[in-house]
């Protein structure tokens, strides 16, 4: 997409104004072609992003967040009819999700319409331990490619694989808002976890088609996959290995394209929560990670992520036919946001969305709005598109 002769902003950098009130028009009215969206839905500056839009926080300013590394709520907590998608309506508003063969579908004017009217910050996350039996996710163990490989699974419907970061595998909110309308099957990939040092892997795509056994013995055939950060690239490998069987793919603050000298989170538990998370003081206490665990995976982690730029990978996206998202949050210490426009670039069927006031764990930061974006997707796939009817943006 041509350029229009303004400068670029990183995601996130925009100053703040005045909402956008009324003016029906087109929704490409309200920003030039290729313009990225802040969180009062005006326009930022020209990119190569085509339609990348800011996901911010909805109406629901007291909803209540979860860690990424607890699962399980600590009996005796107060909890509604069910897990709250984000809403549009009023603060006072039952936003409870409606059982799932009578939630309506959301078209793109309305997730257009979310994506710019909200602007607070996240809330605080929900107080979750791991002893209580609140999880729907139970867990199971397959064995392929020599490996015995955990997973967690939960929910019905359409399959919705997912391949976690660098860190192993820990459910975030979103995982259980996507299970209300997927099966969600998360796997632990071989040599995180408890399980055994993997020294046989040496390379991505070995490490994707080792988890494509996996998902075939489970009796799954074809199937929505999702990566984040270092399983995004182990997503894009299996996506390439095996486009037949990939119906529609999510990358969450992919890993696979990383600006010069991007390095994996390192330090205390405090620290490694500062580059991952934007609101790391409302994860509560972090439990410091098993040495013997980091030990055995950093090796792992270093061989199998590769250079910043993989030549070999970037050659054949192009190639990739299956629909795809990228998102990105505005606050991602660790991956650029800006590495979105290289996918946007390479990939023929890739939407771009920056999630506003979410870090690298997207899922944490912003369940709602991540779980909204991404259900929009997988249900519309090339339809998820910005809204060319006349809509008037209300903050």
């Amino acid at each position: 997409m041509a350029a229009h002769g303004r400068s670029r902003r990183v995601p996130g950098e925009h100053a703040p104004g005045r909402h956008r009130r009324g003016g029906a028009g087109p929704v490409q009215e309200a920003a030039d072609p290729g313009a990225v969206l802040d969180a009062a839905g005006r326009a930022r500056g020209d990119d190569s992003c085509g339609r990348s839009q800011h996901r911010g926080r909805g109406a629901a300013a007291d909803y209540d967040r979860r860690p990424a590394d607890r699962v399980r709520r600590r009996p005796g907590h107060g909890r509604r009819a069910g897990p709250a998608l984000q809403g549009s309506g009023r603060r006072g508003r039952d936003r409870s999700l409606a059982a799932p063969a009578r939630l309506p579908r959301r078209g793109a004017a309305h997730a257009l319409a979310r994506a710019v009217r909200q602007e607070s910050p996240a809330a605080h996350p929900r107080d979750l331990t791991e002893t209580s039996l609140a999880s729907p996710f139970t867990e199971g163990f397959v064995e392929a490619d020599g490996f015995r490989i955990r997973y967690l699974q939960a929910g019905q419907g359409v399959p919705l694989v997912h391949f976690h970061g660098a860190g192993g595998l820990r459910l975030t909110p979103a995982h259980e808002l996507l299970s209300s309308r997927f099966r969600v099957v998360a796997f632990e990939m071989p040599g995180f976890g408890d399980s055994p040092e993997n020294k046989r892997t040496q390379t991505m795509p070995e490490l994707a088609s080792t988890m494509g056994w996996a998902i075939s013995k489970l009796g799954i055939d074809t199937f929505n996959l999702m990566g984040t950060s270092f399983g995004g690239k182990t997503a894009l490998w299996l996506a390439l290995q095996s486009p037949q069987n990939v119906h529609a793919l999510v990358l969450e603050a992919p890993a696979a394209i990383r600006q010069p000298g991007a390095a994996s989170p390192a330090g205390t538990p405090e620290e490694i929560a500062r580059l991952l998370y934007a609101h790391p003081e409302r994860l509560g206490s972090i439990p410091p990670p098993d040495p013997a665990v980091r030990a055995k995976t950093q090796p792992l982690v270093q061989r199998l992520r590769g250079p910043d730029r993989d030549a070999d990978l970037e050659a054949r996206l192009p190639e990739l036919p299956t629909p795809t998202l990228v998102l990105f949050g505005t606050r991602d210490r660790v991956i650029a946001p800006a590495m979105g426009r290289v996918y946007k670039d390479l990939l023929p069927s890739c939407h771009l969305v920056f999630v506003y006031d979410a870090g690298h764990g997207i899922g944490t930061d912003r369940p709602e709005a991540f779980t909204d974006v991404v259900t929009d997707f997988l249900e519309r796939r090339e339809a998820f598109v910005i809204s060319r009817a006349e809509t008037v943006i209300h903050p």
